[in-house]
């Protein structure tokens, strides 16, 4: 095998290698919560504090009311209890009663206000929260697939490694010093295949004798445009 083989295998090797760590970083780039998810966990936050406190204004009024109507219950017994009293205690309780129950209605419209408003806010949350367990359920699939295919190419990368080690036992080391300096500068493609007498890189065709050269194989030929290692296929 030619020096230059030597080297197209080697750069396939890394080309794929590249490929795999490209697969992998988009993996991991979408491991991990989404945007979807996190605004729909942010949502059903929302809407369960909000049902919160909606429940916590109903059971306030609701205590407030039943004490009223103790109050009330209270204050009437007194008055019509029988109980010996002046004119102004008497005028005075009926006013305080009178009181009680004007408050005891305007505590009841609240009150009512905010039942309705608990079962709106109830409906919301409940629909929050079931679009939430529909996106987690989605995201549990997604992410246990895509953890699959990370742990698939995290083996494939240790495959290629060991064939790329292997494929540079081959190679001495200033081919392999050169190799590398042309795969930083040729946007990591140092070797270029050749066929049909043209450099599969840029295109531009290749002489005959430098094909012939190539073809033996003693020396590193390279593309006199794109200045590439040559490897005729």
């Amino acid at each position: 095998m030619s020096r230059a083989q030597y080297l197209y295998r080697l750069q396939a090797i890394d080309s794929q290698i590249d490929e795999t760590n490209q697969y992998l970083a988009r993996i991991k780039a979408n491991l991990g919560k989404t945007k979807a998810l996190l605004n729909a966990e942010a949502k059903a936050k929302t809407t369960a504090q909000s049902l919160r406190e909606v429940k916590t204004r109903l059971t306030n009024f609701e205590f407030e009311l039943k004490g009223l109507s103790d109050k009330i219950k209270t204050q009437e017994k007194r008055l019509y209890g029988g109980k010996n009293m002046t004119a102004k205690e008497a005028g005075n309780l009926q006013e305080e009663v009178a009181s009680l129950k004007r408050r005891y209605a305007t505590i009841e419209e609240q009150l009512l206000e905010i039942m309705i408003a608990t079962e709106e806010t109830e409906t919301i949350d409940n629909e929050t929260q079931a679009t939430l367990v529909e996106i987690q359920a989605t995201w549990k699939d997604e992410q246990a697939k895509l953890t699959l295919l990370q742990r698939q190419f995290e083996q494939k990368l240790v495959s290629l490694k060991e064939q790329r080690s292997i494929a540079a036992s081959k190679i001495n080391a200033s081919d392999m010093a050169e190799y590398n300096q042309l795969r930083a500068k040729k946007n990591r493609r140092a070797v270029t295949g050749v066929k049909e007498g043209a450099c599969l890189a840029c295109n531009v065709s290749i002489s005959n004798s430098k094909l012939q050269r190539t073809r033996a194989g003693n020396d590193l030929n390279y593309c006199g445009t794109c200045g590439r290692i040559l490897y005729v296929l």
